[in-house]
């Protein structure tokens, strides 16, 4: 869901730096944001389809952890 910041795809654009999700993602349909959802996109904008988790660690055990930043780099170190 952000790994567009892991690319840096939310520096390409002014429109992309103003938003916190990725509108190419299924992010705006997660509920576990630290931060409330932030997309900045068109009127006309459609979230993308995205299938219910099937798995208890999808479901639930993520939450173990704790809510996710908006701000977070998939992978960093």
């Amino acid at each position: 869901m952000d790994n567009w910041r892991r690319h840096q795809e939310h520096l390409r654009s002014e429109a992309a730096g103003r938003s916190r999700l990725d509108p190419y993602s299924t992010a705006i349909r997660f509920g576990g944001w630290k931060e409330p959802a932030q997309l900045n996109v068109t009127d006309d904008y459609e979230p993308l389809p995205a299938a219910a988790p099937e798995t208890w660690l999808l479901r639930v055990g993520w939450q173990l952890h704790g809510t996710i930043s908006a701000y977070e780099v998939p992978g960093a170190l």
